[in-house]
């Protein structure tokens, strides 16, 4: 990566949701980022640049990702809701599968 890129990436601790960037300066050790929209209201401010987030070249505290990235937490969050009433109403054996599929390990015991 190098300055002017634009790229996505969240933070583990602040949930699943994507951020668009732009890295405006870069350290030894940082890249010294923006959001996409504030990056073009603000640009080169200096005042805007120290308020910006740096995040460590080594990738520790934050996670890269991709638009596509971004689009299916965007996509989860709004339809999870939906997915699990869908969810609720289907039969016990339907409920297993999906229990089996998901890796959930609380099933019940299978006769002999």
């Amino acid at each position: 990566m190098k300055v002017g890129d634009t790229f996505y990436y969240r933070k583990p601790t602040d949930g699943r949701l994507y951020l668009q960037a732009v890295i405006l300066r870069e350290t030894s050790r940082s890249w010294i980022v923006a959001s996409f929209e504030d990056a073009k209201l603000f640009g080169e401010l200096e005042w805007f640049i120290n308020q910006c987030t740096k995040l460590p070249k080594s990738g520790k505290g934050w996670v890269l990702g991709t638009k596509h990235d971004a689009d299916l937490a965007l996509w989860a969050l709004a339809e999870r809701p939906r997915i699990c009433v869908s969810i609720a109403g289907q039969t016990p054996k339907t409920l297993l599968e999906i229990a089996k599929l998901i890796g959930y390990q609380k099933l019940p015991q299978e006769e002999v």
